[in-house]
């Protein structure tokens, strides 16, 4: 669970309004959270940079457009 700013529509003002201060709550899991479901494992290592691009935005950096740029 994390506490984070979260972008609202305002009616009133007939605009999103982007808050200073966290107003809600993001659940998120992780790929090692699946680790204590399983029986057996397999892991590898490689360079990040060539073969990780991560995606957590919908613009900019590690955006999709970013990841198709290190495709």
């Amino acid at each position: 669970m994390a506490e984070k700013k979260v972008k609202y529509w305002d009616p009133k003002e007939r605009k999103t309004i982007a808050p200073e201060k966290n107003t809600g709550v993001k659940f998120e899991l992780f790929y090692f959270d699946v680790f204590e479901f399983t029986e057996k494992i397999g892991l590898f290592e490689t360079l990040r940079e060539d073969e990780f691009s991560p995606l957590k935005n919908a613009n900019g950096e590690d955006s999709p457009d970013s990841a198709r740029e290190y495709l």
